[in-house]
């Protein structure tokens, strides 16, 4: 382990990676946020230079998100524009003016809240009435994260690396099992997560921090009321994902890649069936 850690200043530590090792077998955890502040390529190109094979929850090529997209943008009964209060979508489209216009020049801030306005409320229109329930939902939601500079992509750095450095590439999923998950996603939970609104920055604040500290159970805590913390998403698939990583952690020299939802489950799992699973990094939280 030293000789990997000693190449990590403060500032480029990722916390939220774990060690899982039982005899000689030696294999990381990362636990992915889909959308984050802040990239960590020198960590993970460290990190990935160190094994052989890396495997992320389902595909990551441009194919398979691009069928994401095309199947989202398939709505048929799942339109949230029908059922979403009138509140709640101006609530929305506040949100979306408040922050847009904090990036505006003063000079011009009056004339271009109009224009702001006018566009937001267009666009979360049409997404609402276009996209299926849970494509909408995570194209307003990270629409919104953009407006707080959250571009990068934990998943998507750490492939784009393994590509780049010719290591084995596998995903525990299709994406076609993924896109049904998504299905499950209940609209009631997504319509109080939109009611939540004017909370989303607080939200996305507490988020980060405690994510770039390596807080893992009060991050745990802190999402329970995220949409896509669910049956479907959750619950029916850390048995899946935990079932079909086994293979590559007994194999050992692996990288495994899934958000960072689905670790408490995965976690507990691997203790039960005596492997040791340990932070990385030095880390505030208490082990696990």
């Amino acid at each position: 382990m030293k000789p990997i850690l000693k190449f990590f200043k403060p500032k480029n530590q990722f916390k939220m990676i774990w060690e899982v090792r039982i005899k000689d077998k030696r294999s990381y955890l990362v636990g992915a946020s889909h959308i984050f502040s802040r990239s960590f390529k020198d960590f993970f190109k460290t990190i990935i230079s160190s094994v052989q094979t890396v495997i992320f929850e389902g595909p990551l090529d441009e194919q398979s998100l691009q069928k994401v997209v095309n199947i989202g943008s398939q709505n048929t009964s799942s339109n949230l524009y029908e059922i979403i209060s009138p509140d709640t979508l101006k609530l929305l489209t506040q949100q979306f003016v408040k922050f847009s216009s904090c990036k505006i020049n003063p000079v011009i801030k009056e004339h271009a809240e109009r224009q702001i306005k006018e566009y937001y409320i267009s666009e979360i229109e049409r997404i609402l009435k276009n996209y299926r329930h849970w494509m909408a939902f995570f194209s307003i939601w990270y629409l919104f994260l953009e407006l707080l500079d959250w571009k990068n992509s934990i998943d998507l750095e750490i492939f784009n690396i393994a590509k780049e450095n010719e290591k084995d590439i596998f995903h525990l999923e299709t994406i076609e099992e993924q896109i049904e998950a998504m299905e499950g996603i209940p609209v009631e939970r997504i319509l109080r997560f939109f009611e939540k609104a004017n909370f989303w920055e607080i939200y996305a604040k507490t988020y980060e921090k405690l994510y770039l500290e390596g807080q893992w159970n009060k991050l745990i805590t802190h999402t329970t009321e995220f949409p896509s913390r669910c049956e479907s998403i959750v619950d029916k698939r850390d048995p899946i994902l935990f079932e079909r990583m086994i293979p590559y952690v007994e194999k050992g020299d692996s990288l495994i890649v899934v958000g960072i939802i689905h670790t408490e489950g995965i976690i507990k799992r691997l203790l039960k069936e005596g492997w040791s699973v340990n932070f990385f990094l030095k880390n505030p939280s208490k082990s696990v």
